[in-house]
């Protein structure tokens, strides 16, 4: 694994996630479980990280290239609604929505991609759920942020 790599991802994880609401005040150990349980891939041109409707049990961090995301139309092609670029969360649904989630497009690399895979197990739900994370979350402007994360 390129050390250089998984560095780079994870500052652009750490200022990502500190933008988001539900994860403003994640604690070091979120990003060192992360850290810990993640892997770097490698996709080729056209290569599928993923398909419409398939259980999501990770997510990943867009190390270098670009991915589009595809979805099925009514007469059953497939329409392509966007791209993303190095720098850019993708397959975040794992992160929101845990056990439950699905995904929402195909994934299709457009070029040569490098990504972090950070699985949904255990202790990743656990380092997000931690009580050092969750108890930033108890005043009232985080009160949805809050009501999220006791949904799971």
């Amino acid at each position: 694994m390129n050390i250089a790599h998984v560095q780079s991802a994870m500052e652009g994880i750490r200022e990502f996630f500190t933008q988001s609401p539900l994860l403003l005040s994640a604690p070091d150990v979120l990003f060192q479980t992360i850290a810990a349980e993640s892997k770097l891939i490698s996709i080729q041109p056209s290569q599928v990280l993923c398909e419409a409707g398939q259980k999501a049990t990770c997510f990943w961090w867009l190390v270098q290239g670009e991915m589009g995301a595809w979805v099925d139309q009514a007469n059953g092609e497939k329409m392509c609604v966007g791209t993303i670029g190095s720098g850019n969360m993708l397959g975040e649904s794992a992160l929101q929505k845990g056990a439950k989630a699905f995904r929402n497009a195909t994934l299709i690399a457009s070029e040569a991609c490098m990504l972090l895979e950070i699985p949904m197990n255990g202790n990743v739900n656990k380092a997000l759920r931690s009580e050092e994370h969750t108890s930033e979350l108890q005043s009232p402007c985080n009160l949805v942020c809050r009501l999220l994360l006791e949904k799971k």
